[in-house]
């Protein structure tokens, strides 16, 4: 066997078939021996293989109980007989290509991951930003962990890290952290793979945007890497204050999507035409500045152009710039890059607004009109 796919499976019963058939697409290209081995973490769910046919091998794990996303990833491991692995997540798509190209790249590598598209088709790496990178673990504070998800990887069973295998994880969100950190920690060699197979979707539903469960996966991650040893004193000190920094941003999503539950999007654009604000700037075109875009009306509000440090990574109607554009004249600049707007408010002059304000503001005014 060559490769096993491990996808893990919850109300996932729809992405089945769709898996498959990419699969056997790529099967047929590169003409390599896989199976795919679902592993089902929903108790209320029972899937056989006999259900479906396939050129590629089929097997159903099905949980009796909910084990969460990492030992039900373990699981998968455990049945895997193929020399390469891939965990792919169920709504996650790879390129008919995806094979061939991995297999070609990966050499004596241990494991390769490649370039691929997150939201709305923007790349996940610009070009040349992964090339030069070493992927060693003092490397690590440089560029943190460069994935999006494991289903970017192509690994060799033996090269699976043994404090991944062993430490599972109860909360969902950040077990890919703890793959990736264990194999710096293992001296894996890795390699970069620039071909676009692989596509994140990022739906609302999607668990990426459960931050109280990312935020406590975030601190399970950082005790779980504190206590394997993998930095001296000085570097783990560091390390966990990345880490609690990195948390620290849940709260502040948390807040503001509380805040997005509350207001109506009439509100907010009735608020910014009340305070003579029709021509905007959005600081940060990323999961705020882009809920921020839908919500603005069009025929109210005109969004001039986008600020994001990613510019070139970025697509939108608007242009996008790394910087504050003062030639092209707006009448507010909207921080909406839902962590660090406070911080940047500070160092933009002119009139700016965080996203938090504008909805805090239109929060209270609807609630004084109600009373």
């Amino acid at each position: 066997m060559l490769i096993s796919v491990i996808v893990p499976l919850f109300r996932g019963e729809r992405y089945i078939s769709r898996i498959i058939n990419s699969i056997e697409t790529n099967v047929e290209i590169d003409a390599s021996e896989t199976e795919i081995i679902f592993v089902n973490d929903d108790p209320r769910d029972f899937f056989e293989e006999d259900c479906y046919i396939s050129q590629v091998n089929i097997q159903f794990i099905n949980h009796k109980q909910n084990k969460g996303i990492h030992q039900t990833k373990i699981d998968g491991f455990k049945k895997a007989k193929g020399q390469y692995l891939l965990f792919l997540d169920q709504d996650d798509t790879i390129s008919d290509s995806y094979f061939a190209s991995q297999l070609k790249k990966i050499g004596e590598y241990d494991a390769v991951f490649c370039n691929g598209f997150r939201r709305q088709g923007e790349s996940i790496y610009y070009p040349g930003k992964m090339e030069n990178c070493r992927f060693h673990l003092d490397e690590y504070f440089e560029i943190g962990y460069p994935l999006i998800s494991l289903g970017q990887m192509l690994v060799r069973y033996e090269a699976v890290p043994k404090g991944w295998i062993e430490n599972p994880m109860a909360h969902n969100g950040w077990d890919d952290h703890l793959f990736w950190i264990c194999m710096l920690h293992e001296q894996a060699a890795i390699q970069y793979n620039s071909e676009y197979l692989y596509v994140h979707e990022e739906a609302g539903d999607n668990a990426s945007f459960d931050w109280i469960s990312m935020k406590n996966s975030g601190i399970e991650f950082r005790d779980k890497a504190s206590g394997l040893n993998i930095f001296d004193e000085d570097d783990n000190r560091r390390f966990t204050d990345t880490i609690e920094k990195r948390v620290a941003k849940y709260d502040k999503y948390i807040e503001l999507d509380d805040l997005l539950n509350h207001v109506r999007k009439q509100d907010i654009n009735t608020y910014l035409c009340t305070n003579s604000i029709q021509t905007v700037a959005v600081y940060g075109v990323g999961v705020y500045g882009k809920k921020l875009c839908q919500i603005l009306d069009p025929q109210k509000i005109c969004i001039k152009y986008g600020i994001d440090k990613n510019a070139l990574n970025k697509h939108a109607i608007f242009p996008i710039y790394e910087n504050v554009r003062e030639d092209i004249p707006v009448d507010c600049i909207i921080c909406a890059t839902g962590f660090e707007d406070e911080t940047l408010k500070e160092k933009i002059t002119g009139n700016v607004l965080t996203m938090k304000e504008i909805l805090q503001n239109v929060e209270s005014t609807v609630v004084c009109n109600y009373r």
